[in-house]
């Protein structure tokens, strides 16, 4: 069987209300498919890339106090310097927002301490995510073979290290921050990368995508692409409120048959959960990350190395 299509979905509760405008049955379609998916962690909602970061540099760098222009001899890179940070000693941490030219470039924020030729480091120190990203299920530093913390807030990171003065070769810590305020990357998440990495390296991070804006021809996929009949039912379920307009009434217009189809769309999403888990077990919660202290993620193999216990005894 094919897998069902926004189209096919939305034409059939059309069907029932046959004076609503396109635009509102639609409207019922996403609403029941962002309420769906909106709380969920579905497997095919899983995606997976890789994350980078370059090697920190150092340049000299001229500011002006006030603006957020600021200048170089040759020293920016074009193509990969905008989004990355800059900072002066143990200053304040800007972002770069854009690179006209290797010697112009301007900052996300107005410079704000003395001006002057001032010797600065590029590194990356805020890490973007994906443009469709929902949240996070794992970041896997595959160097050393080890889960990279993300679930410490960044109150908690303030605790170690509130200048942000550590930095080394790789990060251990991914601390949510702010949204991205550079133009090509304009509203997308953004994590802190803790200790400040100075090293080109890799990361693997696995998230899940956020609900877009359908489209007539998107095809549904997992559970949902033989089984989006329960979209037709939450939409009903909107569709039974809608009392019509002044000139033409709604004649599906039911409170009674609306409270019983959002019973039914709810029924139908437990259904779906429990086929999704047949899929690829997700929802059930087997560790609680959150007991990870900050120290206890930020060592590496030497200590197990360094004893004689074998690895059955860690077992």
């Amino acid at each position: 069987m094919a897998a069902q299509t926004f189209r096919d979905i939305w034409s059939l509760v059309a069907l029932h209300v046959p004076g609503a405008p396109i635009s509102l049955v639609q409207s019922w379609v996403q609403g029941a498919y962002d309420e769906l998916l909106g709380n969920r962690h579905w497997a095919w909602l899983r995606r997976e890339v890789v994350l980078s970061t370059l090697a920190s540099r150092s340049l000299t760098v001229t500011f002006t106090q006030g603006s957020d222009a600021i200048t170089s001899a040759a020293g920016f890179v074009v193509a990969t310097d905008p989004g990355r940070q800059i900072r002066v000693g143990t200053g304040p941490i800007y972002t770069i927002s854009t690179v006209a030219t290797t010697s112009s470039a301007t900052l996300t924020q107005a410079y704000v301490e003395t001006g002057g030729a001032q010797t600065a480091a590029i590194k990356d120190v805020y890490i973007v995510m994906p443009a469709d990203f929902r949240s996070i299920h794992t970041v896997t530093d595959l160097t050393i073979q080890r889960p990279i913390a993300w679930w410490i807030s960044t109150d908690r990171l303030d605790l170690f290290d509130p200048g942000r003065m550590s930095s080394d070769t790789r990060f251990r810590v991914l601390a949510a921050a702010t949204i991205s305020q550079v133009p090509s990357l304009l509203g997308r998440v953004t994590y802190e990368a803790w200790p400040h990495p100075t090293a080109a390296g890799s990361y693997i991070l696995r998230y899940f995508i956020r609900t877009d804006a359908l489209d007539d021809d998107t095809a549904f996929q997992g559970v949902l692409a033989t089984n989006a009949m329960a979209l037709q039912t939450g939409a009903l379920a909107e569709a039974a409120k809608w009392p019509g307009t002044a000139e033409k009434k709604n004649p599906y217009f039911n409170l009674a048959l609306s409270t019983k189809l959002d019973a039914d769309f709810r029924l139908l999403c437990r259904q779906l959960d429990v086929m999704d888990d047949d899929q690829y077990l997700m929802n059930l919660q087997q560790v609680d990350l959150s007991k990870f202290g900050l120290a206890a993620l930020s060592a590496d193999t030497t200590l197990m190395r360094q004893s004689d216990a074998t690895l059955a005894d860690y077992y």
